[in-house]
């Protein structure tokens, strides 16, 4: 900063700066108190609570970009350079999050999975309870949520099976002498989830009887129902000898 340059660096509206940026706070605060308020099951709740942190990461670059340029009017090529820097930062820091917003739009208007489906992509298998802004709301087999960002689920090779598209089979299995029952139920719905020819639209199913395990399990691949059976039959007798 020259000399000449001073003056002009000490009648810059510094005072307005920071008002507006008290402004900005107290508005973001009074919002998120005023969304809170609201009943837990008001659907507008939750999507305010889904926009809000974008309203507020937009309006605060903004204000941070804005008090950036005046604080160096001074110099108006300075200025245009740290505003690129400053956006230039922030698309690096919320790559991740336009990613997802991207890959949840290519979900959506693809169809590649909705809501009730069961999908498995990599290690990972469930039904699709919810599709939000970022991420997808998957139920495991044991009853667990898990949030999948979307980008993952793009990236990643999908099975996806409709509910309605898959033959039901049930085999009793007899339980090895001395085997422990849960292990060998553990091992045999493995076997059974990881099968090429079983849907993963339904999950299998398999119930400890008197010394037999019961298991139903779903096929895309109706001709492949002896090579599951013989699998699974395996499948027993592995676990009966590891117990």
């Amino acid at each position: 900063m020259t000399e000449a340059q001073l003056p002009e660096a000490a009648n810059l509206p510094w005072l307005r700066v920071i008002v507006v940026g008290l402004a900005l706070w107290l508005g973001h605060l009074a919002l998120y108190r005023l969304v809170r308020r609201l009943p837990e099951t008001a659907p507008a709740r939750r999507r305010l609570l889904r926009w809000l942190p974008f309203l507020v990461a937009s309006t605060g670059l903004a204000y941070l970009i804005w008090g950036v340029y005046l604080a160096l009017a001074w110099d108006p090529l300075v200025a245009r350079l740290a505003v690129a820097g400053l956006l230039a930062a922030a698309v690096v820091a919320a790559w991740p999050a336009i990613g997802d917003l991207a890959a949840g739009v290519v979900l959506r208007s693809s169809g590649l999975c909705s809501v009730g489906d069961r999908i498995r992509a990599g290690e990972i298998a469930g039904t699709v309870v919810a599709l939000e802004l970022r991420t997808t709301h998957l139920e495991t087999d044991d009853g667990e949520r898990i949030l999948v960002p979307h980008r993952r689920l793009v990236a990643a090779p999908m099975v996806r099976a409709p509910k309605d598209e898959v033959i039901s089979h049930t085999v009793r299995l007899p339980l090895p002498e001395g085997a422990d029952p849960d292990a060998v139920r553990r091992r045999v719905l493995r076997v059974a989830r990881e099968h090429h020819a079983v849907s993963v639209a339904r999950a299998p199913q398999a119930v400890v009887g008197e010394g037999e395990l019961v298991v139903t399990f779903f096929l895309v691949v109706p001709e492949a129902r002896a090579d599951v059976e013989r699998d699974l039959t395996a499948a027993v007798a592995d676990g009966g000898a590891q117990s």
